[in-house]
């Protein structure tokens, strides 16, 4: 085939496209959703856009978002609180068992291990 050929049979397969008829019906926008959100394959005519959450779905996520905040936030100010106590403070939650959602390094578990005592150092090494 010559390449004028190839290029007039390009030519009226290029006019005799058209746009795609929008889908329409509920079902019909729904699987064409379903096909096009798992990968499967693109429907033409289709809407581009997600359609907007509804409104249990907003509030569930705010809620989920508020919840994120505070417990942040607790830890935060569970951190602060511990980094504000003395070691006297330290050493006797330690050894009344009492345990803070940070352990910084020198923290309870470090100062229990220390008094637990043990043999060997941290690469394992008895010397």
């Amino acid at each position: 085939m010559s390449d004028s050929a190839a290029k007039a049979i390009i030519a009226a397969m290029t006019r005799s496209q058209r746009e795609p008829a929008p889908v329409e019906g509920e079902f019909a926008k729904a699987v064409a959703r379903k096909l096009e959100s798992r990968g499967i394959t693109r429907v033409p005519g289709a809407q581009v856009h997600a359609p907007e959450p509804e409104w249990f779905d907003l509030a569930i996520e705010h809620d989920r978002r508020q919840k994120a905040g505070q417990a942040d936030l607790e830890t935060r100010r569970q951190a602060e609180a511990d980094a504000q106590l003395p070691a006297a403070a330290k050493l006797h939650n330690a050894l009344s068992g009492r345990r803070g959602n940070a352990m910084p390094l020198n923290g309870e578990g470090i100062v229990r291990a220390a008094l637990a005592g043990g043999h060997g150092t941290i690469e394992g090494r008895n010397e």
